[in-house]
């Protein structure tokens, strides 16, 4: 029951902000939720009849049995949905450690870059005023000449 109040929740929200796809998700999990409750509750209707008529203990142990079967179905489906939220939080968790060292990589890179530049700035000032330098010097031998 927690699952279908979760997943009717869910198929709300997403209409009322017209995600669309992601409500159609809900429905199948929905469906799978009610054909389960229908099941859950044929079973309880129907020990509801028995016991009110002339009940067998074989047909309150069928009964039993089913409502068993239902609940292990339920639980089982429920597993399985946890083991898949599971394996999809492991590979997201994955894929965000390779793309933080990726970006630290990238960082690293950017900053070796940044420190190449600012040397290469300072050699081509100091080649600049040593140009300066020199065509001053080339001037003024020019004027003396």
């Amino acid at each position: 029951m927690d699952d279908f109040d979760v997943y009717s929740k869910g198929l709300l929200v997403a209409l009322d902000r017209e995600k669309l796809r992601e409500a159609k998700e809900y429905l199948p999990k929905i469906q799978n939720n009610l054909t389960s409750i229908g099941a859950y509750l044929d079973s309880h209707i129907s020990l509801e009849e028995n016991q009110n008529g002339s009940a067998s203990a074989e047909e309150a142990a069928s009964n039993d049995a089913e409502r068993a079967v239902l609940a292990a179905k339920i639980a089982h489906e429920k597993a399985e949905r946890l083991a898949k939220a599971q394996n999809e939080t492991k590979q997201e968790s994955e894929r965000l450690k390779k793309a933080a060292a990726n970006a630290r990589k990238e960082a690293s890179r950017a900053s070796r870059a940044a420190k190449k530049a600012e040397k290469a700035e300072t050699k081509a000032q100091k080649e600049a005023k040593h140009a300066a330098e020199h065509a001053g010097k080339a001037n003024q031998a020019a004027r003396r000449s």
